[in-house]
């Protein structure tokens, strides 16, 4: 369900954005209406084709189980946390629930998407069902919406109450609709000894739904590497952080998940020049290098990145302190000096 055209920055795997944009086109194309058709089998031409995969919809529904749960159902409401998307019927309490993993992606018939980068589910205008379809829902509108997701990484299941579900109950704020605010992040970090990059992608301790082009972006643009210690923050780098993740999903959804609309001074557009066999370079000419930080490739332009500057800033403090008492003591009289000795002495005795 992703409108951007095929000719956009690739994604290299669907985070709170793209998952956004794909709730956005839910509303706009299957809000109220019914379900006339399901299929639990997977097709387009994968090696699985006419197989129910149980590993990515929940075993416990089979295949029957599944269809007949969304027969005939419409959904009133499409919500989202983090990179969770859900569907809510609109004559039971039960919802549809589609966690989209590294690969898991929603595709509508005769609507271009965004290409996921090395997808392997990429289809041909015109060509349908996308390779490795897990499941596809025909509406009484016209609409056909396909799930594929090649690397079997997703999780599709339908659910009693949306609130109980482990899955979304688990994560910790979405930036988009509940950013916590600063002092939470400075509690937060300042007992934290992991790098923050790590941290950041872990979608329960701060905030969810960042991935690893987000989570590059908001230290490229905070000046911070993703090597440095959570508890080595200064105030203003967690302060910069935050403010930087929220800007940064509010364009990202406003575009619709569209990057050739992202900011022209991203690092997004420069930072998969990796891949190409060139020197990558960001915007502005510095150097991107690569860095594993927790397991993923990070882009770093050492010269704008810093490590935590905590201890710098408690020195800074300090010594503006001192300077400030010396300039006090300087700055007083010499009646006002004798009365201080005066008064240092007689607290002695």
């Amino acid at each position: 369900i992703f409108l951007s055209l095929s000719k956009f920055d690739p994604i290299s795997m669907p985070e709170l954005p793209e998952v956004e944009c794909s709730r956005k086109t839910l509303e706009d194309h299957c809000l109220n209406s019914k379900v006339v058709r399901v299929e639990a089998i997977e097709q387009g031409g994968g090696p699985r084709d006419g197989q129910f995969d149980d590993k990515v919809i929940d075993k416990d529904l089979a295949k029957d189980g599944f269809e007949s749960a969304l027969m005939g159902a419409s959904f009133g409401k499409f919500g989202r946390k983090g990179k969770i998307l859900w569907c809510e019927m609109n004559d039971s309490e039960k919802s549809l629930v589609m966690h989209f993993g590294m690969t898991g992606q929603l595709s509508i018939k005769d609507v271009e998407l965004i290409q996921y980068r090395n997808s392997k589910s990429k289809r041909e205008a015109g060509e349908w069902p996308p390779k490795f379809t897990k499941f596809v829902l025909e509406f009484e509108n016209g609409t056909v919406l396909a799930f594929t997701d090649p690397r079997r990484m997703g999780r599709i299941n339908i659910v009693s109450q949306i609130t109980d579900d482990p899955m979304i109950c688990t994560l910790a704020p979405d930036p988009l609709f509940e950013i916590p605010a600063a002092e939470y992040w400075l509690e937060k970090l300042g007992k934290i000894s992991a790098p923050i990059k790590s941290v950041l992608l872990d979608q329960r301790r701060i905030v969810c739904g960042v991935g690893n082009w987000v989570a590059d972006e908001v230290l490229y643009q905070a000046g911070v590497h993703p090597l440095a210690a959570c508890h080595t923050l200064s105030r203003s780098q967690v302060e910069e952080i935050r403010s930087k993740l929220i800007n940064i999903v509010k364009v990202a959804c406003e575009c619709n998940s569209d990057s050739s609309k992202y900011p022209k001074n991203w690092i997004f557009h420069y930072r998969w020049e990796k891949k190409n066999g060139s020197s990558a370079k960001d915007f502005e000419g510095n150097d991107i290098v690569y860095e594993s930080v927790g397991g993923r490739t990070s882009a770093v332009v050492k010269s704008k990145m810093k490590l935590g500057e905590r201890v710098k800033d408690e020195k800074k403090k300090l010594n503006a302190e001192s300077e400030s008492k010396t300039q006090i003591e300087n700055g007083m009289t010499k009646s006002q000096k004798k009365a201080k000795k005066v008064a240092t002495v007689e607290r002695k005795e």
